[in-house]
């Protein structure tokens, strides 16, 4: 006869807080550093910390130009670090935010966070007017001005409207013609 065979004894799962003691023993402690609280002097309003500057830069400008120490040389003594700038090409066509730095040989470094190009400006089509002269629009800073045809110079800006540009090119031209007879 032979012997009953005895059954394996079942294993028993280990505790769960047995094993999260286990697997907390092998994981490395984090080092906490104690919390510091911020004291009522540290907290000041945005306006009082930093400044929010806005400025329009020529619509030819890339990044790189914007970045440009040389850009802002003269703005230098106005800004402190982490002033925020936003930047507007003259004619709407994008806009960049940026971040002024200083460094410890107080000079400026102007780090664009955002580049955002938009959508191409309503522009109101050229006007020309003779041989001579022709109006065109510049965008919100320069707004409309008379150029001259043959060299490309401007010979006025800033009119707010074309009805304006053409009446100051009239005018021009008829001065200059009286100057002439006489």
């Amino acid at each position: 006869m032979t012997a009953p065979k005895k059954k394996a004894a079942a294993k028993k799962a280990a505790p769960k807080a047995v094993v999260k003691k286990a697997v907390q023993a092998a994981a490395p402690e984090k080092v906490r550093l104690p919390v510091n609280p911020v004291k009522p002097g540290d907290v000041k309003t945005q306006e009082q910390m930093h400044n929010n500057w806005a400025c329009f830069l020529p619509s030819h400008y890339n990044q790189d130009q914007v970045e440009d120490k040389k850009t802002w040389t003269f703005m230098a003594t106005r800004f402190k670090d982490l002033d925020l700038i936003r930047c507007t090409a003259e004619d709407g066509s994008w806009v960049a935010m940026a971040v002024i730095r200083r460094t410890v040989t107080m000079e400026i470094n102007v780090q664009i966070y955002d580049w955002i190009e938009l959508s191409a400006p309503q522009i109101a089509k050229e006007i020309v007017i003779g041989d001579d002269y022709v109006v065109r629009h510049f965008g919100t800073v320069r707004k409309f001005a008379v150029c001259d045809m043959h060299n490309g110079d401007v010979v006025k800006e800033g009119f707010n409207t074309q009805v304006q540009a053409i009446k100051y090119i009239t005018d021009h031209i008829q001065s200059a013609g009286m100057q002439v007879a006489n």
